[in-house]
């Protein structure tokens, strides 16, 4: 195996990117075309909704939000009288937009004035807390008697004190017309104030991708208090000073003409040294690649090891600070080298019998360790492959045949489950589209609309096949831009399309003179909207089988590795015998 032949500095790891770039390049015009569907949607929606309107008095608006700063909002339930119950879970980014002040609109309905039993429960979970940890819940048990004016509920994770811990709390919205409202009201506000709560709805619509939405509310509130806008959300330290050099570094890394001392240095001073971001993790992962292929091994190891873990490329890294810890280094740094230690109270491995140079036997046993480290994580990843054949390899270079063996067939055993799952979500995909179940639900269930109950076990590598269908290629599928990008399309468009059927239907039994031509402008929409579904959901399947060939192509190339280097033990084996 050549060591600086790494999956990661290799081309063809890429070439499925080229496959996606054609796609989002025939979707652009799409794209504008539904932008200028979506304003001429907006207006309708406007107008549709002045026409015929609901009775203000009956009028029932519940938000949700979150005051205290230790914690994520995960799920509410809320009961009006003896009604169904309202039950909705949040996604991670609408957890982070009610932290910061945003309310969600969970409830707008009829009430009829009179006496109301309102009950509610919220479950949240301390920041910082793992996954398996219980989530704390709290209710509350009121009753309101609804007046004549529209009623604006709040259900508040509410911040506690030096005895109580936070709590759930129920405020009731009351508008004021006084010309001044007191700063520290808690349930008083004007029209058009930072406080009101629709504002603030708007500011969580915005947050968290439904700009249709949030655009359709601020409309209508900017009739009633022309000027009103939400709070923008302020970035605490903004952008790092040196950001746009480490970009520049990344892309000179990525074309192969960077200076590498240079970026050395940046890599290893501010903002990277003090306050790490993903940005600085990839400059000095490719740059540790970089150093490699130089075969710089002592610089390409102290740069890997900057890199954050646990961390989206921990990974690599540690696949990278293996092969440079056996990398021959050049000039006055070669002398410094040292083998590190086995760690973690591991047996030492055998002395290597077909080598006579116990430094590089030394060497190998300290590249063991990250490696090692690698074992039992997402098979997917390529250093992941990769890492479990240089075991194998290593084993067998210092003389652990059997162990090299066992090595082998369990990668390939893994890998050849990993091509059959492929095989298989392929032809899942191809007999249902990926949007068809996405569209089951409204596009106000972002739990949903997230993937986030479609995702699979977080170590579903390690459970048996089943009958279910394959997700796995969806955690990296979600953290791709394109993707994520023709996802929260699909989502407005449906958002969009039901906004203006459900206009349709009220405006044609009314009997208003201008409802006809409103409903003839819509209908003129609609086939529009239509065709951007329809292009858009094509779009999500050509990326996911895109993902999935790239995952299986990956796949099969750490396969063929893991053969060959088991059928070179078994010649040796043979070869030894004979003699």
């Amino acid at each position: 195996m050549d060591r600086t032949d790494t999956p990661l500095l290799a081309a063809g790891c890429r070439s499925w990117l080229l496959a996606i770039a054609l796609l989002l390049t025939a979707n652009d015009a799409a794209a504008g075309d539904f932008d200028a569907l979506r304003s001429q949607a907006l207006e309708l929606d406007l107008a549709a909704s002045r026409i015929g309107s609901d009775t203000l008095s009956e009028t029932l608006n519940v938000y949700v939000g979150v005051r205290a700063q230790e914690v994520w909002l995960r799920e509410v339930w809320l009961q009006i009288d003896g009604d169904p119950i309202q039950h909705y879970q949040y996604s991670q980014r609408e957890a982070e937009a009610l932290r910061a002040s945003g309310l969600h609109g969970l409830l707008s309905s009829r009430l009829s004035p009179g006496p109301h039993r309102i009950r509610a429960q919220a479950a949240v979970a301390e920041v910082g807390a793992h996954a398996s940890e219980a989530r704390r819940r709290a209710a509350v048990d009121v009753n309101i008697d609804k007046g004549a004016a529209p009623a604006e509920l709040e259900l508040s994770w509410a911040p506690g004190g030096v005895v109580k811990g936070s709590t759930l709390k129920l405020i009731n919205w009351q508008r004021s017309t006084d010309s001044v409202v007191p700063a520290d009201s808690q349930s008083r506000y004007r029209v058009g104030d930072p406080i009101d709560p629709r504002l603030r709805a708007v500011a969580f619509l915005e947050a968290t991708g439904r700009h249709y939405q949030s655009q359709r509310l601020l409309r209508q509130l900017q009739a009633e208090a022309p000027g009103a806008a939400p709070n923008e959300t302020p970035v605490p330290d903004g952008p790092s000073p040196g950001t746009p050099a480490m970009y520049t570094a990344y892309q000179a890394l990525l074309a192969g003409n960077a200076d590498l001392a240079a970026v050395d240095r940046l890599g290893a001073g501010e903002p990277c040294s003090t306050r790490p971001t993903l940005l600085c993790d990839h400059v000095n992962t490719e740059l540790g690649y970089a150093w490699l292929a130089q075969h710089e091994g002592i610089k390409a190891a102290d740069v890997f090891r900057r890199v954050r873990a646990p961390g989206p490329l921990a990974s690599a890294a540690m696949l990278g600070l293996g092969w440079a810890l056996l990398a021959p280094s050049t000039g006055a740094e070669a002398d410094k080298a040292e083998a590190t230690p086995v760690a973690y109270g591991r047996k030492p491995l055998h002395e290597p019998r077909a080598m006579k140079d116990k430094e590089l036997g030394g060497a190998m046993r300290a590249a063991l360790v990250p490696w090692i480290e690698l074992i039992g994580r997402d098979p997917t990843d390529p250093a992941v492959q990769e890492a479990q054949i240089a075991i194998a390899w290593a084993m067998n270079e210092l003389g652990s045949e059997v162990q090299a063996q066992d090595y082998y067939n369990r990668v390939i055993a893994q890998l050849e489950g990993l091509v059959q799952r492929c095989d298989k979500a392929r032809t899942e995909l191809a007999a249902q589209t990926l949007a068809t179940g996405i569209v089951g639900k409204a596009p106000s269930e972002a739990w949903h609309w997230s993937l986030a109950d479609r995702l699979p076990d977080p170590r579903w590598w390690v459970l048996p096949a089943t009958k279910d269908s394959e997700s796995f290629y969806l955690i990296p599928l979600l953290q791709q831009a394109s993707f994520d990008a023709q996802l929260r399309q699909l989502r407005e468009a449906h958002e969009v399309q039901a906004a203006l059927s459900a206009q349709r239907q009220r405006l044609s039994v009314s009997g208003d003179a201008q409802a006809p031509g409103l409903v003839a402008s819509i209908d003129a929409l609609q086939p529009g909207i239509a065709a951007t579904i329809t292009s858009t959901s094509q779009a999500l399947d050509a990326l996911a089988q895109t993902k999935i060939a790239a995952i299986r192509d990956q796949a099969l190339h750490s396969l063929v590795e893991a053969r060959y280097g088991l059928a070179q033990l078994y010649d040796r084996a043979a070869e030894v015998a004979s003699k």
